[in-house]
């Protein structure tokens, strides 16, 4: 299973007003622990759900057969889609940092959700022009949003 870690959910201290969903995807062998030093902030203003991929943090560590090795993108992309629907997320923004944009970018372009926002915090796997990018774009970074 994938495990997530949530924070800033409406309550009454907040008079149960909704807030934007925030999905964290943490980079390669990292967990939600990562963003242990922005989690406060961004809970003032986001519902925020940082996940733990597989191996890593309290998800399972599920040993994956040899010929599932060849679509292991596909495995967590549809393992992140299940977690999502269980969530009852509709709309949602995604930080992904390091390994876990370029999970993030896949999603995206994979199942195609609702995405209010998108930041790339250190991104790797994208060239000046991937998929992802259209040429000419201005890339925004988190010092620019934040």
């Amino acid at each position: 299973y994938l495990y997530s870690y949530e924070l800033g959910r409406p309550n009454k201290q907040t008079n149960f007003k909704k807030k934007e969903a925030l999905v964290l995807f943490p980079g390669f062998r990292s967990t939600s622990i990562l963003f242990i030093k922005i989690l406060s902030s961004l809970a003032k203003v986001y519902h925020i759900f940082a996940l733990d991929f597989y191996g890593t943090g309290l998800s399972s560590r599920n040993p994956f057969q040899e010929e599932e090795k060849e679509n292991i993108l596909d495995i967590i992309l549809l393992t992140i889609e299940e977690w999502r629907m269980e969530m009852q997320l509709t709309s949602f923004s995604i930080l992904g940092y390091c390994l876990g944009s370029y999970l993030a970018a896949h999603y995206i372009a994979t199942y195609s959700p609702k995405i209010l926002s998108f930041f790339l915090v250190a991104p790797v796997g994208f060239n000046s022009l991937s998929k992802f990018q259209k040429p000419k774009e201005t890339p925004v970074t988190l010092d620019t949003v934040v």
